[in-house]
């Protein structure tokens, strides 16, 4: 019997948290990617400079604050 990898391939944050429901993620197109956010404050940190956010020198709570 053939062994079959039928699971969905792992999605994870920009910030290394995994993604259940990729639907009802924030992302963003960055390079040609999606790229999925832990939370709607660290998709605004992003869109504030996608390059430095990608690079780590953007604090991803820097943007707004945590959401609730």
């Amino acid at each position: 019997m053939e062994n079959v990898n039928t699971s969905s391939p792992k999605i994870f944050t920009a910030c290394g948290g995994p993604v259940t429901e990729p639907e009802d993620t924030p992302s963003e197109l960055y390079q040609g990617r999606r790229v999925y956010f832990c939370e709607e404050s660290c998709l605004r940190a992003f869109l504030t400079d996608p390059g430095r956010f990608m690079a780590g020198e953007i604090d991803h709570f820097q943007a707004g604050g945590r959401d609730k």
